[in-house]
């Protein structure tokens, strides 16, 4: 199993489990690491800083994806394109250009123009 199908399988699990995330991104308080930080990890790899940018940004994604689409399959798929662009696109990301926020909103606003 590639590292891509592992990801797309633990991004399944983590939708089916999503009004959990949802509840979790709610609560948490504590600063934990930087949107930056979180970024680079995952430009190098780590699985985890990408669950930790998951599970921060679930809830925007879900939200934008919402917005355009009507069908919940397709929002759910949406979601799990979109992060998984993140992950694969990692290193595109370019912190000069905007936020870490605003650039996986602007991949979940895409994939959802695009499913329409």
């Amino acid at each position: 199993m590639s590292s891509a199908d592992s990801l797309s399988f633990r991004l399944q699990a983590s939708l089916k489990n999503s009004s959990l995330v949802a509840e979790s991104a709610r609560q948490e308080t504590t600063a934990g690491p930087s949107d930056n930080d979180l970024i680079v990890l995952v430009q190098e790899g780590s699985e985890d800083a990408f669950g930790q940018l998951f599970d921060r940004y679930y809830v925007a994604v879900r939200s934008v994806a919402r917005k355009i689409l009507r069908n919940q399959e397709d929002v759910a798929d949406v979601i799990q394109e979109a992060f998984m662009d993140v992950y694969l696109g990692a290193r595109s990301y370019d912190p000069a250009k905007g936020t870490l926020k605003t650039w996986i909103s602007y991949l979940a606003y895409h994939r959802s123009v695009k499913r329409v």
